[in-house]
Order: C-alpha cells, then sequence, then structure tokens
C-alpha cells in the first residue's frame, strides 16, 4: 500500500525546487575559495599602485639624497666660510688708528678678529694687519693649556715652533717674524723702540712700557695671556709667549707679555709651545 502522504511530501518539495530557479549553493570549501581568490584579486590590484608609491617614495629620497649632495658642502668647500663677509669698522686711539674687522679660515671655519694699524708716527710707513686672537687650528704637536678645550676657546692653542713654522696660519697670511714684531712694539710705543740689533741676534731684550697696549681693549690687539708648556703648563693669565719666525743659536725667538710694562723677546727652545699670532701677507 502506497504512503501517499510521502509522495505529496515529494511532489511538493520538488515543485518549490523548480519554482526557485536554478539556484545552486556553493559548497563551503569553494565559498572559501572564492573569498581568498577574491582577496588576492583585491591584492594584486593593489600591489602596483602600492609598488609605483614606492619607486616613488624611494625616486623622492635619491632626489633628496641628490638634492642634498648638491648642496651639502664637504669638508674642503666650509660652508660657514662661503658667505662670510668682512665688515671692517675704523678706530681710533690717539696716534693709533685703523681697522677692526674679520676673517674666516676656511680650513675649520674658525673666525678670527683682526686690526690693521695706521699709525701718524713719521717713521711708521706701512699698515701691519696682526689677528686680534690667538690662532685655534687643531693640528699635532699642539695642544690646550692643560689639555682643556675650553682653554682653546679663549686663549687659542699652544704649537711647538716646528710646527708654527709648517703653514700654520690661515691662507693668505704667516708667522710673523722679528722685524715684524718690532714693527708692532713700536706702534705701541709710537716709534721710541729701538729693537733692530735683534738682526745681530742677540739672546733677549726688551721694549719698555709696550705690553700695556698690546693687553688693552683699547688698541685691538688684545693679547690675551695664555700661558705656555715648557716642562709642564704654566702662567695661565699671567704670560703670553708668541714665536717668531726667526731662530738663532739653534733656538727660536719669541716674544713674551706678563704682568711687566716691557715686552720682552728671547730664545727658546723650539720643542716649546707657545701661541701664535698670525700677520697678513703683503700684496
Amino acid at each position: 500500500m502506497y504512503n501517499y502522504k510521502s509522495i505529496f511530501s515529494a511532489c511538493f518539495l520538488a515543485i518549490l525546487l523548480s519554482c526557485s530557479g536554478n539556484f545552486e549553493p556553493i559548497p563551503s570549501e569553494s565559498r572559501a575559495g572564492a573569498s581568498t581568490n577574491s582577496i588576492a584579486s583585491s591584492s594584486s590590484a593593489e600591489e602596483p599602485s602600492s609598488s609605483g608609491t614606492e619607486e616613488s617614495s624611494s625616486s623622492s629620497v635619491a632626489s633628496s639624497d641628490e638634492s642634498s649632495s648638491s648642496i651639502t658642502p664637504s669638508s674642503s668647500s666650509n660652508s660657514n666660510c662661503s658667505g662670510f663677509r668682512d665688515n671692517p669698522q675704523p678706530f681710533n686711539y690717539g696716534a693709533i688708528h685703523g681697522e677692526i674687522g674679520k676673517i674666516c679660515d676656511k680650513r675649520d671655519d674658525i673666525k678670527y678678529s683682526y686690526v690693521t694699524y695706521k699709525s701718524t708716527a713719521q717713521n711708521q710707513q706701512n699698515s701691519p694687519t696682526w689677528m686680534a686672537e690667538n690662532l685655534n687650528y687643531n693640528t699635532d704637536n699642539s695642544r690646550c693649556y692643560n689639555g682643556d678645550p675650553k682653554n682653546c676657546d679663549t686663549y687659542g692653542r699652544l704649537y711647538s715652533w716646528t710646527t708654527a713654522m709648517n703653514n700654520i696660519c690661515p691662507d693668505g697670511w704667516h708667522l710673523p717674524n722679528n722685524e715684524e714684531w718690532c714693527d708692532l712694539a713700536n706702534y705701541a710705543g709710537v716709534g721710541n723702540c729701538n729693537c733692530r740689533f735683534l738682526s745681530q741676534a742677540s739672546s733677549e731684550g726688551r721694549c719698555n712700557g709696550v705690553s700695556n697696549f698690546l693687553k688693552e681693549d683699547r688698541y685691538n690687539f688684545l693679547a690675551k695671556l695664555g700661558g705656555y708648556y715648557e716642562i709642564s703648563f704654566q702662567g695661565l693669565n699671567e704670560s703670553g709667549n708668541w714665536w717668531s719666525k726667526d731662530s738663532a743659536f739653534n733656538n727660536s725667538y719669541a716674544w713674551a707679555i706678563n704682568s711687566s710694562p716691557d715686552i720682552i723677546w728671547n730664545i727658546k727652545n723650539k720643542n716649546y709651545l707657545y701661541s701664535v699670532r698670525c700677520v697678513k701677507d703683503t700684496e
């Protein structure tokens, strides 16, 4: 005997499926694959854009690097000196007058004050230009007083004579000889200092009443007493010694300023460490 209820249920289900159209449910595994493919497709579509962004970014960095390298100076181009301009100003104190200004050392970009003296003394015909600061160029066989870099900033470095003679001054400047030191002393004494016998290799001498001229701000030489090194560091703020280009008796001349009112020259061991002042080359 037929089960009419089961047959009716089966027929009704067939009618419903035929009315729903061609609907085919996606198996779960296929759905996962479609989802994965969709993500991959989306990612693949975005990759060129991302790659393009990276290329653009990389190109931008390269461009930035090229631009940077084109404007960043090398150690020899000295950015701080490239735009430097001297602006000398006149000064006048009694019989002493001249100009003060600044130079820039292209080797390390350090700037130094200078003074050009134009004395009214009849026996002073030239107009020497001296650094108004002690040299602070860092090189072998030079030291800061007591090894403290702050002393170099204030007083400059201390050099052996051999080092001072090895083109230690900036381009266009030189280590002064005894005659130039003597001329400076004569500016200080307004032409009254007789130190010409230095050419006879005298071992010691002095110009009376000159050192105050070199120490006082009003004359703009600004002789800071940076001490010296012989057996040990000595004399900071009490004594200053500056090398001369000239030598004698297998040693070298140095010019000293201390608490005395006189400037003193004498023969010193070339291995001692003293200060350096530079003089501008004459044109």
